[in-house]
């Protein structure tokens, strides 16, 4: 069981926390958060997230250059492999 989208970036940002720079935390956290807030429920299962939630996101931010929007898809893309290397596959495309 893969768990739902907020458990499974709970669980890396837990990891990160303890693993990682403050700092790597906190920009994680930021990119993580405003994801999660992007989608229709965080809620929703893990492996029903799909790159297309990831490309609505960045795309939704007008104002960021093209180095943010890369950024941001490398933070909700590091989480643990169970659907990260699935977006990663997909996204690969984006970048």
């Amino acid at each position: 069981e893969t768990g739902n989208v907020a458990e499974v970036f709970d669980k890396f940002l837990d990891w990160c926390q303890t693993h990682r720079s403050r700092r790597t935390y906190e920009w994680s956290k930021g990119h993580i958060q405003a994801f999660c807030d992007h989608l229709p429920t965080a809620r929703m299962p893990a492996t029903d997230l799909h790159p297309y939630h990831v490309a609505e996101w960045v795309d939704s931010k007008d104002t960021w250059g093209a180095n943010q929007k890369r950024g941001a898809i490398v933070a909700v893309t590091r989480p643990p492999a169970r659907f990260a290397t699935i977006l990663n596959r997909q996204l690969r495309r984006l970048c």
